[in-house]
């Protein structure tokens, strides 16, 4: 039904963990419902890979054996290979072989249910960015892993490690605010750039709302980044409470041009054409915005000389649309005097 894999067996190697080879192991010693949750996937069942692996198994292959963990006397828990088991479950096979880890590390058992699937390269495997995000989740942020250590494990680069805390830990705090949990990572990120975490505490309902209007007007992350930074800039020293700018800012935010119709019909905004004084407005703002993010932060830009060249082409096309503006504009009558006789 299964039988070893040295992929499977250099993986635990790796992690360090005490584990044996068994091939007396049956469906009556696993935990209770252990076919109801998989950490490791997005979705507990794949009913084509279980298809896949039964149709295997009747054409006589064998499948790696897989990963379970003793996790009291007598009882073992499956940390990998959920769709394999499933289809050798349907076969009612006596006794089939498995690897079986030892061990009462909370952060082992995690890493083995998260990684597995990723690193032994098996069948029907979930994208590398959702294992990225849980295992930032489960090990990165409640401390059992270090960002060095689950970008190696995983293939990452640290920087793409702290830049997914960044957006799981921003996510957790506009759900926390009433917000939805589907927010995309690009939009989550731009929230993150702009929001101040305390503020987020401070007036959660209109901070909520305005992310969820962000999400209904199906802006994108780039057409939503002023609006963003508008909407948390909240100056130290102002006397009105956080809540009430916040507040404030939502029913401008709300009555803008363009958002009021994306509000009142998003599907409709999505479908109509950008004008030109659209493409011009939005990508004068984004530049705009770019700038004076850097101004702030008051970094050096070495390209600076390329960059004011780019700003004199803009200046002058600027005066050219200007001036083609004024031509084509309606030009009023002229009332005609006239003369005394």
């Amino acid at each position: 039904m299964f039988t070893t894999d040295s992929r499977t067996e250099r993986f635990l190697d790796l992690l360090g963990v005490r584990w044996e080879y068994v091939d007396t192991m049956t469906f009556a010693l696993l935990k209770p419902q252990w076919e109801a949750e998989n950490l490791g996937r997005d979705q507990v069942r794949i009913d084509a890979a279980v298809c896949s692996y039964g149709k295997q198994m009747d054409e006589g292959s064998v499948a790696p054996a897989p990963i379970l963990w003793a996790w009291k006397e007598a009882i073992f828990d499956v940390l990998d290979g959920r769709q394999r088991l499933l289809a050798a479950e349907l076969r009612k096979p006596a006794t089939w072989s498995a690897y079986v880890v030892r061990t009462d590390s909370e952060a082992m058992i995690t890493t083995i249910r998260l990684f597995a699937n990723l690193r032994l390269q098996g069948g029907y495997q979930v994208s590398p960015e959702w294992t990225l995000a849980r295992a930032v989740e489960l090990l990165v942020i409640p401390g059992l892993k270090s960002i060095a250590d689950a970008a190696a494990l995983g293939g990452w680069t640290p920087a793409r490690v702290r830049d997914m805390k960044q957006v799981v830990l921003t996510r957790t705090a506009i759900v926390a605010c009433g917000g939805p949990p589907g927010v995309t990572d690009a939009m989550t990120r731009v929230v993150a750039k702009h929001a101040d975490p305390k503020h987020l505490a401070q007036s959660p309902k209109p901070a909520g709302e305005f992310v969820a209007d962000l999400v209904k007007t199906r802006l994108t992350a780039d057409e939503a980044e002023p609006h963003v930074k508008e909407f948390f800039n909240i100056p130290r020293k102002q006397k009105k409470p956080v809540f009430n700018q916040m507040q404030t800012k939502l029913q401008h935010f709300r009555t803008k041009d363009g958002i009021q119709q994306r509000l009142a019909d998003p599907t409709r905004a999505r479908k109509q054409a950008m004008t030109d004084d659209g493409k011009l407005l939005k990508m004068l703002a984004a530049a705009r915005t770019t700038a004076q993010d850097i101004a702030d932060r008051r970094v050096r830009v070495e390209l600076l000389q390329d960059c004011n060249v780019i700003v004199d082409d803009i200046q002058r096309a600027m005066k050219k649309i200007a001036a083609n503006s004024r031509k084509a504009a309606p030009q009023p009558a002229i009332k005609k005097r006239r003369r005394k006789s």
